[in-house]
């Protein structure tokens, strides 16, 4: 695994728990032609083309081109499709009705299907919505994420690629995640060296790898590498720590108490965005096991850095694929040449000799 690729994905999460490590702009909305999103921010958002940016908060809404009311249940059926699934969304926000009692928030009964779905109302007023009807919150979020930004139109706008063509523009504010406090570096020491360079009241985040290692049998006595199987079914498990040092100024801190506990909080965000996630390992076998927590705690305080330390660890497979020589210089295996003593008793025995050729027709 690479240290960016830990990077990339709490580029991707952290966003979404806390504001903590990122710089924010507020979004006022998020149009789209085609497959080109353009976001608008109410300041100037400082980005430039190939910058990252998280967009969070946004909602993509999807027309409800039906909407009728039998006694107090509303039936919904949607122009394209919906994401609502029963029983995980408890609420539907509907907007833009000509009718006042058709907008609001109603509580989610059923989802028939894709396009359908059932809300509790009341049971009065009108029975049919009319007007450009929409559900403010039920369609997949496909503007926010991790983006990658395409143009800078103007200091307040920008563009990003979109996976499907979205036909309704965002609702509502958003957050437009525009810089992040979030690097990597070779060592400790040198991250240490980095965050000194920064704007010291900032809570910064640094991944560092740790070393490798090879996993050994416990049941045996004896410290060598295991090796699990042979031949080509040979595998060893490679263990790959990595640590993530969040550094904060403390300032006129005497005892870090508050900051240590402030750290209870941001493991829950760190948690969610690391534990359980397969980083891709380089390997024959590629990404196949899961990031486990290992601890966290004090790193180093020393009256003006306090350094929080979480450790994570994980697994991968040293296969058969990976330890192969190059065939180049090999030749095929087409003959077998045996000799067999009659008596293994004596020296007085008969050899027996045979030439097999592998050929499917002998020469």
């Amino acid at each position: 695994m690479k240290a960016s690729d830990v990077i990339l994905q709490l580029y991707s999460k952290i966003p979404q728990y806390t504001d903590k490590f990122t710089v924010d702009a507020v979004l006022s909305s998020v149009t789209s032609v085609g497959l080109v999103a353009t976001g608008a921010t109410t300041t100037n958002h400082g980005l430039s083309i190939g910058d990252l940016v998280n967009i969070t908060e946004i909602k993509t809404p999807v027309v409800i081109s039906t909407l009728t009311r039998v006694d107090d249940i509303l039936f919904c059926e949607t122009a394209t499709d919906h994401d609502l699934t029963e029983g995980y969304q408890e609420n539907v926000e509907i907007a833009d009705a000509n009718e006042a009692e058709f907008n609001g928030t109603f509580t989610l009964l059923s989802v028939t299907n894709r396009r359908n779905f059932t809300l509790q109302t009341t049971d009065s007023g009108a029975t049919t919505g009319t007007g450009t009807i929409l559900g403010l919150d039920i369609g997949k979020d496909r503007y926010t994420g991790l983006k990658t930004v395409v143009s800078v139109p103007t200091v307040k706008t920008f563009t990003y690629a979109l996976d499907i063509a979205i036909p309704s523009a965002s609702s509502g504010t958003g957050v437009a995640s525009v810089g992040f406090r979030i690097s990597g570096s070779a060592t400790l020491q040198r991250a240490v060296d980095s965050y000194t360079k920064q704007e010291l009241e900032d809570l910064w985040m640094f991944v560092v790898l740790g070393s490798v290692t090879a996993s050994k049998d416990r049941n045996i006595n004896s410290d060598a590498i295991a090796v699990q199987n042979s031949g080509t079914d040979w595998k060893q498990q490679l263990i790959q720590p990595f640590s993530i040092h969040c550094f904060v100024s403390v300032g006129d801190e005497l005892s870090a108490r508050n900051i240590r506990d402030d750290f209870e909080d941001i493991a829950a965000f760190i948690f969610k965005s690391i534990v359980g996630v397969k980083f891709e390992s380089g390997l024959a076998q590629g990404a196949y096991y899961k990031t486990v927590f290992d601890s966290h705690g004090v790193q180093n305080y020393n009256n003006a850095i306090y350094i929080h330390t979480f450790n994570f660890q994980t697994v991968a497979d040293l296969t058969f694929g990976d330890i192969v020589s190059d065939p180049e210089g090999e030749v095929a295996f087409r003959d077998i040449s045996l000799n067999m003593s009659t008596d293994l008793m004596t020296t007085d025995s008969e050899i027996l000799s045979n030439n097999i050729d592998l050929d499917e027709e002998a020469l």
